[in-house]
């Protein structure tokens, strides 16, 4: 305590600093307020809009610039920088108001204290606004009348990736769809219809929004699987309910059926890890059937693998341990383990990802597009036909990387970009006439975040047995 009054006495503090330290309630006063001031409690609304201060901005980032990013999170009502009322200047903040609070603590988890926006040197700062939402204006997000459609293509594309290819989870195989039944028909008819293929949990009878009137179809959730599957053997097909003229159709809801296998994909592997490396890791939780690393054409780790259980509980087990908690050493991140895609759903991403392709060449007929040139086809720079380009991303969701090892192909480059987020599209530029590489290519996103993830991460990153390190960054005219 002396040691301490003499050191009091000597530096030059105020007396408002020496009565704070010289007092622990003052102290502990002090250090509340502090926690306070830096962690402010929620107080936005459970329900409806919630809005985000967003601290560390760059004072050149305008409105138009940010939104891409936080868009890619949720649906945005509002982005508006705080500008200084004298100058108009940026005060290197912002508030970002979401139409749900899902979508608001994504950008939270995914935002805060992780991302940078340069030329800003210190990653964004994200939490909960202390006051409530007042929305002034809407946002112009886009003006493209096809960007709607676009924004349908890669929320499925991301479903897909959550959800197995389906637009909800599945409840086990209990849910069945029935349809053809009459516009008319109530709940309690519908009870009356299913009640003799055993006790059902949920019964919900599809209706128009506007008119309120019945589709003629409805959702039931049995207690199991196997009152389900009597259902549709006993009710399918074979019972007319007059006035329809048609038969009863009972089939399982979309997702119900689990064609899944216990097989996963694993990503972020390093490039010198074996088959055995990889078995010791994923044998700790089941039996291993089959390890298979994917390697390139010249027989080089593309560093990822499939890994094949012997049942899906311990595959289940391994995703939930493993994936963005351990990484394997030597390795530059955490290891993303996830179920392998089923055939159906391999088909259906095709199937998205040929739409994206259609609707990015309908984009250049748009305003601000070039035109194809009357009598032939338009090609762009490297020779590529327009009608042969893959799709795009939104705005801020588009890489361009230099500097690719000269063997790598397209999936190659979708190998080692699949860790940060879904792709749209990957493509290694080559000669049109050699089909040698021309060092460079794209990556494509389905949100901003992604491809700012991609971008810190892969940038200086060197592919074994390569001389140069990559270079990442937004394609030029994503940089507006």
């Amino acid at each position: 305590l002396k040691l301490q009054f003499l050191y009091l006495i000597d530096s030059p503090t105020t007396p408002k600093a020496l009565n704070m330290m010289l007092n622990p309630s003052a102290m502990a006063a002090q250090a509340a307020a502090q926690v306070q001031r830096e962690e402010p409690v929620d107080t936005q609304p459970q329900e409806g809009p919630v809005k985000l201060f967003v601290g560390q901005v760059p004072g050149v980032c305008t409105e138009e610039m940010l939104q891409p990013l936080f868009q890619g999170f949720g649906n945005v009502l509002e982005v508006s920088i705080m500008r200084d009322k004298t100058t108009n200047r940026s005060k290197g903040s912002a508030w970002v108001t979401y139409s749900d609070r899902s979508s608001a603590m994504t950008a939270i988890e995914l935002l805060h204290n992780q991302h940078i926006i340069p030329p800003q040197t210190n990653p964004l700062q994200i939490k909960f606004a202390s006051t409530p939402p007042q929305l002034q204006a809407k946002t112009n997000a886009a003006n493209s009348p096809l960007y709607g459609h676009q924004q349908y293509l890669l929320k499925q594309l991301t479903y897909l990736n959550k959800f197995g290819g389906h637009t909800h989870p599945s409840r086990g195989g209990r849910k069945v769809f029935i349809g053809q039944i009459p516009r008319n028909f109530t709940q309690e008819q519908l009870q009356n219809l299913i009640a003799p293929f055993g006790g059902c949990e949920e019964v919900v009878l599809l209706k128009d929004k506007v008119s309120g009137q019945g589709r003629g179809c409805a959702f039931v959730v049995f207690s199991n699987k196997k009152d389900a599957q009597r259902c549709i053997n006993d009710l399918h097909g074979k019972q007319i309910i007059k006035p329809m003229t048609n038969p009863v159709q009972v089939t399982f809801a979309d997702g119900e059926l689990d064609e899944k296998e216990p097989k996963l994909f694993v990503g972020m592997l390093p490039y010198k890890a074996t088959e055995d490396d990889i078995r010791q890791v994923f044998e700790h939780y089941g039996e291993i059937a089959e390890v298979a690393l994917l390697k390139n054409q010249a027989g080089l780790s593309r560093g990822c693998a499939f890994v094949k259980y012997t049942d899906m509980k311990s595959a289940a087990a391994a995703v939930a341990n493993l994936h963005g908690n351990f990484k394997m050493e030597g390795g530059s991140s955490a290891l993303t383990v996830k179920f392998a895609d089923t055939d159906k759903e391999k088909k259906k991403r095709q199937k998205l990802k040929q739409s994206l392709t259609q609707l990015a060449v309908l984009g250049n007929g748009a305003p601000g597009h070039p035109q194809a040139p009357p009598g032939g086809a338009m090609h762009s720079q490297a020779g590529m036909p327009i009608s042969e380009r893959k799709a795009s991303g939104p705005a801020g969701a588009n890489c361009f990387i230099l500097h690719l090892p000269p063997h790598w192909g397209d999936e190659d480059l979708q190998q080692s970009f699949a860790p940060f987020g879904q792709i749209v599209s990957a493509t290694v530029f080559r000669d049109r006439y050699t089909g040698q590489s021309k060092g460079f290519g794209f990556v494509s996103y389905n949100d901003p975040a992604s491809a700012q993830r991609a971008i810190v991460s892969m940038t200086g990153y060197q592919p074994p047995n390569h001389t140069e390190k990559l270079k990442v960054q937004l394609k030029n005219n994503d940089k507006n």
